[in-house]
């Protein structure tokens, strides 16, 4: 399968912890980024593709004209015969009822609201510019108009947060039903606001609320597929766990990554330069590589390990790295089940460590 990402950079406001590629809206040339990102389809004109995913920064910030003009450019440019799953992320304060009609209108069929938390002070703490009663509001439009797919993101281990609120936050959660939820623990990134503000963050308490959550989430009839992912049966979100097989994709938009036959590129980060070179029909690309057999088998171990069936350990994956295999099952972070390897309960909290030594 191969996947069509489309990155939209705008918010209305920078979140505290937020390292992506964004920009304020205001005051930036959003219709004409919408229209170069339509040229940058076209160079893949005829591609057939199983899922589309549009992130950001924030999409639901564009006007229902930009969405139409950029899902039909979609449509118009790739083969969509296969196409299953179309992915749009969306904050609940740019939301609206008409916004959700628009999508619905156009074949969107999976949304994923970035919550967060369900406490106010948490929200603001956050640097997030909705409410709860914003996400009350949007959740029950897009019931409404029959969205039969809506995940859920939220942050825990924030400085200073109580289990107990924690707690509460996810309870609130599961409550409306979403099909889908991701976890994520907060990271203080160089250049955020946090960052700036010396904010810490307790990694115990951290591992605490992340076990806690695990079984609290499976109590509920969610299942664990990848390391800060849960969903009800039927309802993984099948663009992301390309990425996680290592499958192929197309980038769109500034900072996106594409990765095709053996090779990966990423587009310039800067919005006026994408602009200015798709207007002058020139290369958005501003890194590239290629992938060579032992960086791929390096990258599909570290992938394959996030998720919860682990890798397929095949007598080539053995031959190169049996002895950190057995340097981690020794150290109870890598068990075996049957012919797969996948992390331990204890890997899960020390993820990136194990990956790091398939590097």
């Amino acid at each position: 399968m191969l996947g069509l990402y489309i990155h939209v950079p705008f918010c209305r406001k920078k979140c505290n912890y937020c390292d992506f590629v964004s920009v304020p809206a205001e005051g930036e040339p959003v219709s004409r980024y919408i229209e170069s990102a339509c040229l940058e389809m076209k160079r893949y004109s005829g591609t057939k593709i199983s899922t589309v995913y549009v992130g950001g920064g924030t999409p639901s910030i564009l006007s229902n004209e930009n969405i139409a003009r950029l899902l039909k450019e979609v449509y118009k440019t790739f083969d969509c015969s296969e196409t299953g799953e179309i992915t749009f992320e969306a904050n609940p304060e740019s939301l609206e009822f008409t916004k959700l009609a628009v999508l619905k209108s156009l074949n969107v069929n999976r949304l994923s609201m970035g919550v967060q938390s369900f406490d106010a002070a948490e929200l603001n703490n956050l640097g997030r510019v909705h409410s709860v009663a914003d996400f009350e509001n949007a959740y029950s439009n897009a019931r409404a108009l029959a969205f039969k797919n809506i995940g859920f993101d939220l942050i825990y281990g924030l400085q200073d947060q109580p289990f107990s609120l924690w707690k509460e936050n996810l309870r609130k959660a599961v409550s409306f039903g979403p099909e889908h939820i991701s976890l994520y623990p907060l990271t203080i990134e160089e250049g955020t606001a946090f960052f700036f503000k010396a904010a810490k963050i307790d990694e115990a308490l951290q591992a605490r609320i992340y076990e806690w959550s695990t079984n609290f989430l499976k109590s509920k009839g969610y299942e664990q597929y990848e390391i800060s992912n849960w969903a009800k049966k039927g309802f993984r979100c099948m663009h992301n766990l390309n990425y996680w097989h290592n499958g192929e994709y197309v980038g769109i938009g500034v900072s996106a990554a594409s990765h095709l036959n053996s090779k990966r590129f990423k587009n310039t980060p800067d919005v006026k330069v994408y602009i200015e070179k798709l207007r002058d029909n020139e290369d958005t690309r501003e890194e590239s590589e290629n992938i060579d057999p032992e960086k791929k088998l390096s990258e599909e171990i570290i992938l394959a390990l996030r998720c919860s069936q682990g890798i397929r350990w095949t007598d080539e994956k053995h031959a190169k790295y049996s002895h950190v295999l057995e340097d981690l099952m020794k150290a109870s972070l890598l068990e075996r089940v049957d012919s797969n390897v996948r992390l331990t309960k204890k890997g899960k909290l020390f993820a990136n460590q194990v990956m790091m030594r398939f590097v």
